[in-house]
């Protein structure tokens, strides 16, 4: 797949994202805390990222998603830019520590692949936290008050994750071709 065309994928994507995330507004609406509504999320974020490195294999692929997903919803709320952004370019930065050794590109081990998809959600949600502290006119150390809390959220993150990478495998078996 061309550059050109990778990018074009990579953008409708995360439209694509977008668009499924404002189709499940209302069920955000009953929760009560924006951290839930993130969990929720979680799952299709990871399914998306591990969809897109699967299609897209370019170094940078995930930071070039998070940020044309982060530009869009910064429509929203500004913070979600840098969140979004250092979300990918952070999971991207693991994927690619771990895959130092191999012989190819991280991207094409799946099971590296599907922890750093799984990660780029989940690494948004302490960025999260450190953006609001730093609004609330708080010291950037006093979102580290309940670190149990953060490491709990996050992990469940990664847990959610690695079920949207999973269902995400289970539509690339059914539908060879389109994934």
């Amino acid at each position: 797949m061309g550059r050109t065309r990778s990018i074009i994928v990579l953008a409708l994507g995360s439209a694509t994202l977008v668009v499924i995330g404002m189709v499940m507004w209302p069920l955000f609406a009953l929760l009560p805390t924006a951290a839930m509504r993130a969990l929720i999320l979680a799952p299709l974020y990871s399914l998306f990222a591990d969809t897109l490195l699967r299609r897209v294999g370019f170094p940078g692929a995930l930071t070039l998603f998070g940020l044309v997903l982060g530009v869009i919803l910064s429509f929203f709320s500004p913070l979600m830019l840098p969140v979004s952004l250092l979300g990918a370019g952070g999971a991207e930065l693991v994927g690619w520590l771990l895959g130092l050794r191999a012989k190819d590109s991280w991207q094409k081990q799946p099971s590296i692949r599907k922890l750093t998809a799984a990660l780029f959600p989940a690494l948004q949600f302490p960025m999260m936290l450190v953006a609001l502290t730093y609004l609330a006119g708080q010291p950037l150390t006093s979102f580290l008050t309940n670190p149990l809390l953060i490491l709990l959220f996050t992990g469940l993150g990664v847990a959610l994750g690695y079920g949207g990478c999973a269902l995400g495998e289970q539509i690339a078996r059914r539908l060879p071709g389109a994934v």
